[in-house]
This record gives C-alpha cells, structure tokens and sequence, in this order.
C-alpha cells in the first residue's frame, strides 16, 4: 500500500495548527479577552475544519488498519472516547512494531489522535514500501 506521505504530513501540520488556535481562544474566553458567543462561533468552524481533516485522512489511510478506521470514525461522528481511541492506536503500533517514539507519544499523551494515527499510518507505510 502507498501512502501519500506529503499529504500526511500536511494534514498533520493542520491538525497541530487548528489545536494551537483552539486553545489560544479557550484561553482567551478564560482571560475574558473573548466573549462566549464569538468563542462558540469561533470554535464551530474550526472543529468543521477538524471533521474536514479527519474525513481526508480516512480516505488516505483506508485500508491500513481496520482499528485506524474505526479510530477516524468515532472521530468523525464525535462518538470516540479519547482514553480508549488511544488504547487502539497504542495496540496497532505495538503489534506492528512502529518503535518507541510512537509508543511514547500516546503514553505521555503528546499529540492527538489525528497526529498519532497520521504518524502510525506513516511508520506502516514506510515498511510496506
């Protein structure tokens, strides 16, 4: 399977990019320097940009791995729960070997499920290339 690294790569850096700015303006409302209504609308796009991101990373790394899947679908409809979303992606790495830096990534809970399923995707695709 061919997985088109460079689209991982800028789907990920998104990913990273919209977290940041998700919790710049969580802070802001905290600090009082954002109204709760401009915060809400705020927050709606960007989480639809979210959902854009993780519906283009499904088609990209369909077929990888079945939990991966199920992972991104959870995610899509907003029924995942982060703790056991985790476990799942924690397991493929593990069974697959993917190394350490993954592993430690999700255990010390650096990153997001995007990140790590982007990141798992990648290490999978490297090997079968």
């Amino acid at each position: 399977m061919k997985l088109d690294e460079a689209k991982l790569i800028d789907l990920r850096a998104r990913a990273q990019a919209l977290d940041e700015t998700i919790r710049g303006f969580d802070q802001q409302l905290e600090r009082g320097m954002l109204d709760s209504a401009r915060h809400a609308a705020l927050i709606t796009d960007y989480k639809r940009q979210r959902i854009a991101i993780l519906m283009t990373l499904k088609q990209t790394v369909s077929g990888t791995d079945a939990r991966i899947d199920e992972v991104l679908d959870d995610a899509i409809k907003g029924t995942g729960d982060p703790t056991e979303d985790s476990k799942k992606l924690r397991k493929v790495a593990e069974e697959k070997g993917l190394g350490t830096r993954i592993l430690e990534a999700i255990d010390k809970n650096r990153g997001t499920i995007i990140t790590w399923a982007i990141d798992i995707a990648l290490a999978i695709g490297k090997r079968v290339a």
